[in-house]
């Protein structure tokens, strides 16, 4: 108690909250993985899940600020009062608290939190981040309410949609999310997640779509397979990392293109044909493989030398690249 007022004092590990976060990362005119922005929701729903069955309980929130999600030096993220601004210091001392509220038009005007309202915070918070995703071709296409993606485009809905969603509202939430990235084929990355958000909290500089696309490289001389069939690079401590079929043959056809002819790209159609040449594939299908393959190279040790134009992928001109035959 202090002036009669009862309050919590709290242990963290947290460095900077989710709000300090974002302002690095678009600072750094970076974007967040699909793959981490699924597991950060994932986390999310499951903290308010597990306080909607506490013993006790149920507590509900109704609102998520991104100043009340502290995270550490090492990327772990901590939900330290979910729905409640928290508030900080700055380096000079300085008191700091920023807002950055979701909640429903019900919450706001002092209503009941229920399980629903604690969905649709969620929903809400996951919309704001979108602009800052890096959104595989299928997602993108059903927000606009193109392709052939009606199935993907009504789990979204259902997602946000203000009616009940079932039962087990937050059940239900954590069960759509996993949806949406199966749909696309593509899973969520708590690692990925703890990694850029480590990064965030240290201060380290943060690849951007930027650097990808002018060739800025970040990584030491990687070292190549020319065939495509490993990777040996300083980023994995010169471990060689061994290619499925489908990736060498991939990066075989963007170090083919880089070799003979430096700065041409390969679409995604020629990367699709190159990885899974007998089979036929639906346009998005096709698309969120090569997207995701794509992520997967780059997180072997290519991250730098793999980068995105406009018409398709290449290997960077400037690339501190050696090919060996062996």
């Amino acid at each position: 108690m202090f002036d009669g007022a009862a309050f919590v004092e709290l242990d963290s590990r947290g460095v900077i909250d989710g709000a300090s976060a974002l302002d690095r990362l678009v600072d750094a005119r970076a974007r967040i993985g699909f793959a981490e922005l699924g597991a950060l929701l994932l986390a999310i729903l499951r903290a308010l899940r597990a306080a909607e069955q506490a013993e006790g309980g149920p507590y509900r929130l109704g609102r998520l600020s991104l100043s009340s999600l502290l995270v550490s030096a090492a990327g772990e993220l901590e939900l330290v009062g979910l729905g409640h601004p928290v508030t900080t210091t700055d380096e000079d001392g300085r008191v700091c608290t920023t807002e950055a509220v979701f909640q429903t038009a019900e919450i706001a005007a002092g209503g009941r939190a229920t399980a629903r309202t604690d969905r649709l915070a969620v929903a809400a918070l996951r919309r704001a981040l979108l602009p800052h995703v890096d959104l595989p071709p299928s997602l993108a296409s059903a927000m606009r309410g193109e392709g052939t993606t009606s199935e993907l485009a009504s789990i979204i809905r259902a997602l946000e949609a203000d009616a009940p969603l079932a039962d087990d509202e937050l059940g239900a939430a954590l069960a759509s999310i996993e949806a949406i990235h199966a749909h696309v084929g593509i899973e969520p990355d708590p690692e990925g997640l703890q990694r850029l958000l480590s990064d965030l909290a240290l201060g380290l500089p943060i690849q951007s779509d930027w650097d990808l696309r002018s060739g800025d490289l970040t990584e030491e001389t990687t070292v190549v397979s020319a065939s495509g069939a490993w990777i040996e690079s300083p980023s994995q401590d010169r471990a060689r990392v061994d290619l499925g079929p489908s990736l060498r043959r991939m990066l075989a056809l963007l170090l083919t293109n880089h070799r003979t002819e430096p700065g041409r790209t390969s679409s995604t159609w020629d990367l699709l044909e190159a990885g899974w040449p007998d089979e036929k594939v639906l346009p998005d299908a096709g698309a969120n493989r090569v997207y995701a393959a794509i992520k997967r190279l780059r997180n072997m040790g290519l991250r730098g030398v793999i980068e995105r134009r406009d018409d398709g992928y290449r290997i960077a001109i400037h690339a501190k690249l050696t090919e060996l035959d062996a």
